[in-house]
Formats: structure tokens, C-alpha cells, sequence
């Protein structure tokens, strides 16, 4: 994508995610922005130009994912690069990827008791504990979507969090 190229007609658009960053920053309240529209409109250049232009320069931190047609029978497929991002484990030992995040949730021993469900997104080889052994099918999905927050809540916690999840038309 050509990062110097005007992006024309979108001030309406970039006027609303503008408003929605701010709003974020003003009260420290978390809200969603649904980006919807055909194919090859420039959503995902939309959001790429508001986020390197317009959130970057301010105090909050961003992660970004993105869902695919190929990888979208992988559950949480798109937030696989969040979790590394959130915890730097791109290039960590799944032993060092573990302590990160154990660490980072020291203080929460019900997202601590889940941390192996973290493995259907991300290879990190958490032990099963007595509790997720038991879990299947959308028990084990709730849990996970709970231990999900409860990471992101973590990020959040520090400063304002931006999480961008393009071609989100994928997730199931």
C-alpha cells in the first residue's frame, strides 16, 4: 500500500474514527467502530491512513490483526499478531511467552486458571489445568472470550487501547 498516497473523499469517515479516538481518550471508555462497505472501497486503507496519521501520534496503544478467508477455520486467527504485540512474544520461546503472560496477570487467578485456553490462539503450551480439562465446545469458547478481556483489559489498564482487527467479515 502506497503510505504516501491522498486518500480522497474519506473526511467524513476520518472525522467519525477521529471523534471515536477522542472519545476514548476524553472519558477512558472502551466503544467499537464497525467499518462495513464492498469490496475494494478502501476500508483497510481507511483505517491504515487513520491509524498511522492520526492515533499513532497520541497517547494510546495499538494492536493490530487481521482475519483471511484461508486462516479463518483457526479460531482467533486474527488476534494471534494482538497477543504478540500485547506481550512482545514475537520472537520469545513458548517458555518465555508463558512467564510473560503469567506475569502480566499475576494479580487475576481466574484468568490465570485459564491461561491454556490461551493455546487455541496462540501455540503456548500452557499446562491443562483441572478446570480447562473439563471444558469442551462453547464452554471452552466462553472461557476463552473471557480470557481474551481479561488480556485486553490488562493492555487497557496502562493506557488507552486501539485494537484494529481488518477484514473482520472473516471471524466467525
Amino acid at each position: 500500500m502506497e503510505e504516501d498516497a491522498l486518500l480522497i473523499g474519506r473526511e467524513a469517515e476520518m472525522e467519525m474514527l477521529d471523534a471515536s479516538l477522542a472519545s476514548l481518550l476524553e472519558t477512558g471508555r472502551s466503544g467499537l467502530v464497525y467499518i462495513e462497505g464492498e469490496a475494494g472501497v478502501g476500508k483497510s486503507r481507511l483505517v491504515h491512513q487513520f491509524v498511522a496519521g492520526h492515533a499513532r501520534p497520541l497517547p494510546v496503544r495499538i494492536l493490530c490483526g487481521e482475519a483471511d478467508a484461508i486462516d479463518r477455520i483457526t479460531p482467533y486467527h486474527a488476534f494471534q499478531r494482538v497477543v504478540l504485540d500485547l506481550f512482545a512474544l514475537h520472537e520469545a520461546s513458548p517458555e518465555e511467552r508463558r512467564e510473560r503472560i503469567r506475569e502480566a496477570l499475576k494479580g487475576d487467578s481466574a484468568a490465570l486458571e485459564l491461561l491454556p485456553l490461551l493455546d487455541d490462539v496462540l501455540p503456548m503450551e500452557f499446562p491443562e489445568t483441572e478446570l480447562t480439562q473439563q471444558m469442551t465446545g462453547e464452554v471452552r469458547a466462553s472461557n476463552l472470550q473471557t480470557l481474551m478481556v481479561a488480556l485486553l483489559r490488562f493492555a487497557a489498564a496502562a493506557r488507552p487501547l486501539l485494537v484494529v482487527i481488518d477484514d473482520a467479515h472473516w471471524l466467525d
